[in-house]
């Protein structure tokens, strides 16, 4: 959003950060649940007649017993958390700062390495800044699931790379 020339045009321009962390973090569960029960390959085998089982879609997983990785414990971050572990999920956490751990709600701060190298499912929910656009998710994943990792997005699209 370029600031100055909607004020430049009359056109006010408001950010409220938190009013749609709820929202955001309900879509982000659903993503995760999908990914991990594999909605997708099974919504493109219905579109093609393969519904009937012939070759079977892959079996999906359960997110109970996963850790789920969140990058950016900011309020998206935090309510997304509760919701993780009302399915089961442990939940570790890198921000750009440990949160007290009341705040932190008894997540585990990691390191971003330690975070990639121990979640199956990671979240990013960074806001777009000069050090989001720094992100870079080059290092080496390691899941515990035979099927690997999946990420889901709900940050600005620039900090994935």
């Amino acid at each position: 959003m370029d600031v100055y020339a909607c004020t430049e045009r009359g056109i006010k321009v408001s950010n409220v950060p938190t009013a749609a962390d709820d929202a955001t973090a309900d879509v982000n569960m659903f993503l995760i649940i999908g990914a991990l029960r594999g909605f997708n390959t099974s919504m493109v085998a219905l579109r093609e007649g393969g519904w009937r089982g012939h070759p079977p879609p892959p079996l999906g997983h359960d997110p109970e017993g996963k850790t789920l990785g969140i990058l950016g414990m900011g309020g998206i971050g935090r309510n997304l958390k509760k919701k993780a572990e009302a399915f089961g999920m442990k939940v570790v956490y890198c921000n750009r700062n440990k949160l007290s751990d009341e705040r932190a709600g008894g997540a585990q701060y990691l390191s971003f390495e330690e975070l990639l190298s121990t979640s199956d499912v990671i979240s990013l929910n960074l806001p777009l800044n000069v050090s989001s656009r720094r992100c870079s998710l080059t290092t080496p994943f390691y899941s515990s699931d035979p099927m690997g990792f999946r990420i889901v997005l709900t940050a600005y699209s620039y900090t994935m790379k």
